[in-house]
């Protein structure tokens, strides 16, 4: 499962509008702190561990809302995503097991995706409908991988030598994932502009499964 925390920073250069009712076109892009939650956990030195590598990636999205009343509204997203995080392991890229004493492989995961959520948008004022106000937006999505890629280390660099760093890419058993959307913005007026700021939380509803050593002979998968 792949949680990931988001952070958007939007300018743009139609007037704000008086109107209760108003269609709003608007393009976001920021750097998101990936992270992915581990099913089967890598067993270190004997121990089983859950420890994740958090990466920084990044997102750009095209968002479309519709405000129905002073309160509320409705939108939905195309979001581009790449996403950065890793997981260690026992096994190489190619699934060959080595049962280190005091170290294992560091699999970093990177994912280009494509996400598309719908959401619910409740808007909360500072006591004037005209002034900045901060909203929420909740609701369902669906990610779409259609790239990605996979860099492994070994996390002890006294066995660089033995295992140099490898690169390939990940053959996942599934291409579409549904997760959940929470997120929290503050939108700034001025007479000529709108600034938004946001940050949002993308919460995995299924497993990103793969197979082990990258092929089709199936040996085993990872989650």
């Amino acid at each position: 499962m792949k949680r990931f925390l988001l952070l958007f920073i939007l300018l743009n250069t139609a007037a704000a509008s008086a109107q209760t009712r108003y269609n709003f076109l608007t393009f976001m892009a920021g750097p998101s702190l990936d992270w992915y939650r581990v099913k089967d956990l890598a067993v270190i030195s004997g121990v089983k561990s859950n420890a994740s590598v958090t990466r920084v990636g990044y997102a750009a999205s095209l968002v479309y809302e519709y405000q129905k009343n002073t309160y509320v509204g409705f939108g939905a997203a195309v979001e581009f995503e790449h996403s950065l995080a890793g997981i260690y392991r026992n096994y190489d890229i190619n699934g060959v097991h080595v049962n280190f004493q005091d170290s294992a492989f560091i699999h970093y995961i990177g994912m280009n995706s494509l996400n598309i959520p719908v959401f619910l948008k409740i808007r909360l004022f500072n006591g004037s409908y005209k002034g900045s106000y901060s909203y929420f937006h909740f609701g369902p999505g669906a990610q779409i991988l259609f790239s990605n890629t996979r860099k492994v280390d070994v996390a002890n660099p006294g066995y660089s030598y033995l295992y140099p760093e490898q690169t390939g890419d990940v053959n996942f058993t599934t291409q579409v994932s549904p997760y959940f959307l929470g997120s929290f913005g503050r939108v700034i007026l001025t007479r000529r502009y709108i600034f938004v700021a946001e940050v949002a939380y993308h919460a995995g509803l299924s497993e990103w499964g793969y197979l082990v050593n990258g092929s089709d002979s199936r040996e085993g998968t990872d989650n």
